[in-house]
């Protein structure tokens, strides 16, 4: 029996890996050194400084030009509403002008106003009165003559007043009439309903005669007196 003897050779040790891209490996330091010439060096340092304060400089320029915008456009739209105040104000100047006379006529209104009130002041609505004695007057009754006066020195005289006869009855007027009645008591019953009419007092007659032809007509003349009550008040002027 013959024994076989096989040689087993050892595979080759791998060597370890080495990073050579980095120059170095992680345990072990390099010291930089700058190569370059110093001239190169303060030329970069120079350029960069300079970028900085072109850097800089622009940046005021656009802040400057950004504040000039603004300040224009300000004083633009001051202008603008400086412009639109002016029209404005010529506006209402001339309208101003179309007004300048108001006062003076508003015075001369006032004036007139006042005059009108005391020329006016005795006025007397005579179509409501001649109504009103028309319908006072007893169907025993006819007049042939009718007057009214009204004194506008006695307009708003007090009652008593100025007066000579004591029972008088004070007042701004007097209607005087001259009629006719089938009787004396139709006279005395016609003044006696005449007093009842407002504005109107006193009724008085100064003179009652029969018919002289054997008749029953009496003529009289009588007379009333208008008081301040009469007054229609039309031109007053209203308080403001």
């Amino acid at each position: 029996m013959s024994t076989q003897t096989t040689n087993q050779v050892p595979a080759p040790r791998q060597a370890p890996e080495v990073d050579t891209s980095l120059g170095q490996v992680e345990w072990a330091s390099v010291p930089l050194v700058n190569l370059l010439p110093a001239e190169i060096t303060e030329g970069r340092r120079l350029r960069r400084l300079q970028w900085v304060l072109a850097t800089g400089v622009l940046g005021a320029v656009a802040l400057a030009c950004a504040g000039t915008y603004w300040a224009q456009t300000g004083v633009d739209s001051a202008n603008s509403e400086l412009v639109d105040v002016k029209s404005r104000t010529a506006s209402l100047q001339a309208e101003a002008n179309r007004y300048a006379q108001a006062p003076m006529v508003l015075a001369q209104v006032e004036s007139a106003e006042q005059i009108r009130e005391q020329a006016m002041a005795t006025d007397v609505a005579w179509y409501s009165y001649l109504n009103d004695i028309a319908v006072a007057t007893p169907r025993e009754v006819w007049m042939s003559s009718l007057k009214l006066s009204v004194s506008s020195a006695n307009a708003g005289v007090p009652a008593g007043s100025g007066s000579t006869n004591p029972l008088a009855v004070p007042g701004v007027g007097t209607v005087t009439v001259a009629a006719n009645a089938d009787s004396f008591p139709a006279v005395a019953k016609w003044l006696e309903t005449l007093n009842t009419v407002k504005g109107f007092d006193g009724a008085t007659f100064s003179g009652a005669v029969r018919d002289s032809s054997g008749g029953s007509t009496v003529s009289f003349s009588g007379s009333v007196t208008i008081t301040a009550d009469a007054l229609s008040h039309r031109f007053d002027r209203k308080a403001n």
